[in-house]
């Protein structure tokens, strides 16, 4: 399985004690919980934040409109 696919750990804890992933899908990246399966928490990283994760980094992000 790929590291994507797994997640990295992050330092975010949910008051249940299980820990947030960062993951990637098609849409982009995201946070999910170690334990989706029993509690279904995911949450998306809002798009107004105007940053991009890139190799444990977080950069400016520019937008261009055409």
């Amino acid at each position: 399985m790929s590291k994507k696919k797994e997640g990295q750990k992050t330092d975010i804890i949910l008051d249940n004690g299980s820990r947030l992933l960062l993951k990637y899908g098609r849409f982009g990246a995201y946070l999910e919980s170690e334990n989706y399966k029993e509690d279904n928490i995911r949450k998306t990283i809002p798009k107004e934040i105007k940053t991009k994760i890139d190799n444990n980094t977080i950069k400016k992000k520019m937008i261009f409109y055409v």
